[in-house]
């Protein structure tokens, strides 16, 4: 069998952590489409489809001081990690009885889905 450089290696393991990212996400996406579409509503959305609603998805909340380049780094650092905090410890269901999602998930994979929902809604018309 032939022995990966470590270049090669790196790379495999950076293609199989972004391979591992976006099958969570999808995930997420599914279980979101699912309650509130029905189970198994999922299972209509195309590849392609999904494909572009992973590369134009919604990624966490980032605090920045572009507007306000006075402020201290550690204050901007301070307020990513309450919000990520905040974010990530904030459980909820979407219905009485449902499994319980992070806020984290509905900021990032809700959106998209609500995007695409939107989307679909606006272009009925022409998927007919």
């Amino acid at each position: 069998m032939k022995k990966l450089n470590r270049k090669q290696s790196e790379q495999n393991q950076k293609r199989l952590k972004r391979e591992k990212e976006k099958a969570e996400y999808i995930a997420k996406i599914k279980y979101i489409v699912d309650v509130f579409g029905g189970e198994g509503t999922f299972a209509l959305i195309l590849k392609d489809t999904l494909e572009i609603v992973y590369r134009l998805r919604f990624l966490p909340f980032k605090v920045t001081s572009k507007n306000h380049p006075d402020t201290p780094p550690e204050n901007i650092k301070h307020l990513q990690t309450s919000i990520k905090r905040l974010l990530h410890d904030s459980n909820f269901s979407l219905f009485h009885n449902e499994k319980e999602m992070l806020l984290a998930d509905l900021t990032t994979a809700g959106f998209s889905v609500n995007t695409l929902t939107l989307w679909c809604q606006n272009n009925n018309d022409n998927l007919e």
